[in-house]
C-alpha cells in the first residue's frame, strides 16, 4: 500500500519459497505487473491458471496479453478455449464479446452470443446473433439459427417471407396462426399463399385465399390486409366492385398510401 513494491517482492520471494500456493502466485505476479514487468506478471498468472483453471486468472491473463502486451490472439485463444473446455460463462463471453467488438470480428460475436442463448436462455442473446446474422446479409443463418432454436418465429416467418420463400413463411404463419388465434397470422397465410402460387393460380386455389381475406377482414380491417384483398379481386377480375370498396376503405385509414392509390 505504500508503494515499495521491491521490498514487497521480496517478502513474496521469501514467503513463496515456503509456500507455493496459488494465492501467493496472483500476488507475486500482481506486484510484477504494479512494475510493469508484464511478461512476469504473465507467467505467474499463468502458473495459477494452470493449477486452479479459474476465471478469475484467465481475466488477468487476457487483459495483459490483450491491452499491455499487444498479444491479442493470444488472449482471444485463451478465452476461446476456456469456454469450449469449461462452458462460456457471462463473464468470459462479455470479455470475448468486448475483444471481438474492438477487432470488429463479427462472426466471433454471432458465436459468442450463440453460446450465452444456449447456456442462460436469455432473449437479449438471441436477439443479437440474429441481428449480427441479418447485418453480415446471412439470411440462411439466420434462418438455421431461429429454426434450431425456436425464438422468435414471426421473425422466421419474416425473413423468409423477405427471402422469398413464401411456402415455408406460409408454414409458420399456419402455425403461428393455429397456436395463438390471431387474425394477423391468417391475414399473412392469404398473403403467402398468393405469392407462392402466383404463376400457378386456379379458382380453387383463389377462392382459398379470399376465403381466409374475408375472414381477417371480417374481424380487424387493417389496410394492408384491405388492399391486398382489394388489388387480388379487381386484378384477377373476381369482383372489381368489392375490391374498389375494399382499396377505398384502406386508403381512408392510410389517405396518402402510393400503393392504396396504385390500386384503386
Amino acid at each position: 500500500q505504500k508503494k515499495e513494491l521491491d521490498d514487497a517482492k521480496n517478502l513474496m520471494i521469501e514467503l513463496f519459497k515456503r509456500d507455493k500456493s496459488s494465492r501467493n502466485l496472483t500476488i507475486l505476479g500482481s506486484i510484477y505487473f504494479y512494475q510493469n514487468q508484464y511478461d512476469l506478471a504473465l507467467k505467474y498468472y499463468d502458473s495459477v491458471y494452470k493449477q486452479e483453471n479459474d476465471e478469475a486468472s484467465l481475466l488477468k491473463i487476457v487483459e495483459l496479453l490483450y491491452t499491455h502486451l499487444s498479444r491479442k490472439d493470444e488472449a482471444i485463444s485463451y478465452l476461446e478455449t476456456h469456454s469450449r473446455m469449461q462452458g462460456c460463462t457471462q463473464a468470459v463471453c462479455f470479455k470475448l464479446i468486448q475483444i471481438y467488438g474492438k477487432e470488429k470480428n463479427i462472426d466471433g460475436l454471432v458465436s459468442t452470443y450463440k453460446m450465452l442463448y444456449k447456456r442462460f436462455n436469455q432473449e437479449e442473446y438471441a436477439k443479437k446473433a440474429v441481428e449480427l446474422l441479418l447485418y453480415k446479409k446471412d439470411k440462411e443463418g439466420a434462418i438455421r439459427f431461429l429454426e434450431s432454436t425456436g425464438y422468435n418465429q414471426q421473425m422466421l416467418m419474416e425473413i423468409y417471407a423477405a427471402s422469398a420463400t413464401f411456402d415455408e413463411a406460409f408454414k409458420v404463419a399456419q402455425k403461428l396462426y393455429e397456436e395463438t388465434d390471431d387474425m394477423e397470422y391468417l391475414g399473412r397465410m392469404a398473403i403467402y399463399e398468393y405469392e407462392m402460387n402466383k404463376e400457378k393460380l386456379t379458382p380453387v386455389i383463389l377462392a382459398s385465399i379470399s376465403k381466409k381475406f374475408d375472414t381477417v377482414i371480417e374481424r380487424m380491417q387493417l389496410p394492408l390486409y384491405l388492399n391486398y384483398y382489394g388489388y387480388l379481386l379487381i386484378d384477377h377480375d373476381l369482383d372489381i366492385k368489392k375490391g374498389i370498396m375494399l382499396v377505398r376503405l384502406a386508403l381512408e385509414k392510410e389517405p396518402e398510401s402510393p400503393y392504396y392509390i396504385d390500386s384503386l
